[in-house]
């Protein structure tokens, strides 16, 4: 719907609609779509021509890509027995 929203130049609804995600995906823990929410909500800032609040929200997916890979590398040396101990 925020896609939508940006794609009619109506940023403020679009804006609005990408925050509301991103409280929810925060609260859930869900990394990857949290990511992708921030960097959606950078892409509807430059949209609008507002670069330092884009830039701003360009940093948070960055930052969340590498926390997920750092996951990633735990699991890849460990593997599933050390990081889900009930199987």
């Amino acid at each position: 719907m925020a896609e939508i929203k940006r794609h009619k130049m109506n940023f403020d609804a679009a804006t609005s609609l990408r925050y509301v995600a991103i409280q929810m995906l925060s609260e859930i823990g869900a990394k990857l779509d949290l990511a992708e929410a921030h960097y959606q909500l950078t892409l509807t800032f430059a949209k609008k021509g507002d670069k330092e609040k884009s830039q701003e929200n360009f940093d948070t997916p960055i930052q969340l890509f590498h926390e997920m890979q750092a996951a990633r590398a735990k699991y890849k040396k460990y593997g599933w027995v050390y990081l889900h101990p009930d199987r």
